[in-house]
């Protein structure tokens, strides 16, 4: 970092003038001149607490998270109504694109900005006519025309406010190419004009659309085929595979109007996550669980190193979905025990459920398939603060105040028709 660098007032005898470049003493000046001061080479980071709040709360995915700081650092600098940002989040199913739009609009909040978060699944919108309807609402007398439309103004925020819409376009390639045709003048002066002659304003709209376009090829890239092992390669070759074919999935998809895409002012590629990532999600997800267990019931759960390794294996097999298998595992292996010793009494406000392997018990070392979780109970006086909400009449532990293995609770298998 150059240290700034401070020039004295004007005096032709003094070494630093000399220094100043002529270009900039004939823009600025004599007096200009002699009040200069050269700035650090480097930009001081701009808002520390969105990328404080953002890298605690995105896991990987550095590109995405520097995007959106800057982009909500250019909020007091721009001179025109475009939307604050327009970015395309490309990339793997399970990568966090959508996630990450939730711990946006979070993390706005946070900072104190009122801000709403629109969601749009571009999958109902393959029919060109229901989307355009949908989109900007039916002409007048045509069967609709008094109904509200998606992008009615009442949706977003307005200009020249202190608010901020976060609008998401889920699965953008699935669209009609209504969508495209209707952003294209959202994206380029900021605003779209209905059928029924209102217009809405995306001044204030910080607009992200995600694709999974070449989706096979980048699953290729990270996944096992065929029975033989998964790309083995460095992580940067798997990385530059993956964006590649994103990209090109992208230009396929959109090939007749490459104006569209010239619109957005970002396009992301987000990578698959590696396990200590899927270990780092599994972490903030059983952290985010535990706040509202202990807002509700006053208790919370722990899980040992072996615990969250043994939870990752059994994704194992469906690893080229990314993270999206994680969430069913927790449900599964972890929230469905904890219901059940809750709802049957063993768990009490002031109390911690401890997750660990059986084999940690028996010092024994079972394959994967064999091995299965054991649950304890303890004390946590750190957590009798809480107000508990009762759900049944709740008996004392059997051994209040030591820590007590619990039996094991009878869950009824998952059925399909839930999903």
């Amino acid at each position: 970092m150059t240290t700034p660098i401070e020039f004295a007032p004007p005096n032709y005898e003094n070494p630093f003038y000399e220094t100043i470049p002529e270009s900039v003493k004939n823009l600025l000046g004599t007096a200009g001149s002699a009040s200069m001061v050269r700035l650090p080479e480097e930009v001081p980071a701009q808002n520390p607490e969105l990328r404080s709040f953002l890298e605690d709360h995105i896991v990987g995915q550095r590109p995405a998270i520097e995007a959106i700081v800057q982009a909500v650092s250019r909020v007091n600098v721009r001179t025109d109504d475009r939307p604050i940002a327009s970015m395309l989040f490309l990339g793997p199913t399970g990568t966090g694109k959508t996630e990450v739009t939730k711990v946006l609009h979070k993390a706005l909040e946070t900072e104190g900005i009122t801000a709403n978060r629109v969601h749009l699944d571009c999958s109902q919108l393959g029919l060109y006519h229901e989307a355009s309807a949908f989109l900007l609402g039916s002409p007048a007398g045509y069967l609709g025309h008094g109904n509200t439309s998606f992008f009615s103004p009442a949706k977003f925020a307005a200009k020249g406010s202190k608010n901020v819409t976060i609008l998401v376009l889920d699965e953008l390639e699935k669209a009609s190419d209504a969508l495209p045709q209707v952003l294209l003048p959202a994206l380029e002066e900021g605003a779209v004009t209905l059928k029924n002659g209102m217009v809405t304003s995306f001044a204030n709209t910080i607009v992200i659309a995600t694709s999974n376009v070449g989706a096979q090829e980048m699953s290729a890239a990270v996944r096992p085929n065929f029975g033989f092992s998964p790309s083995s390669g460095p992580a940067e070759k798997t990385s530059q595979m993956v964006e590649s074919a994103a990209l090109a999935g992208l230009k396929q998809r959109f090939q007749h109007m490459p104006e569209f895409l010239g619109r957005f002012t970002d396009t992301i590629v987000f990578m698959p996550h590696g396990e200590a990532e899927l270990l780092q999600i599994l972490d903030l997800a059983i952290a985010d669980k535990n706040e509202h267990f202990r807002e509700n019931h006053g208790v919370e759960i722990c899980l040992t190193s072996k615990a969250r390794h043994h939870i990752l294996r059994r994704i194992t097999p469906e690893r080229h979905l990314g993270a999206r298998p994680l969430k069913q595992a927790i449900r599964d292996m972890v929230e469905w025990p904890f219901s059940g010793y809750l709802s049957a009494g063993h768990l009490q406000g002031g109390k911690r459920l401890i997750a660990c392997l059986e084999d940690e018990l028996n010092g024994s070392a079972g394959t994967p398939q064999e091995s299965r979780l054991a649950f304890f109970v303890a004390d946590a006086p750190d957590l009798a603060q809480y107000a508990t909400k009762p759900l049944l009449q709740i008996a004392a532990a059997p051994h209040e105040g030591d820590t007590t293995i619990i039996p094991d609770v009878q869950v009824e298998p998952e059925r399909s028709d839930l999903a």
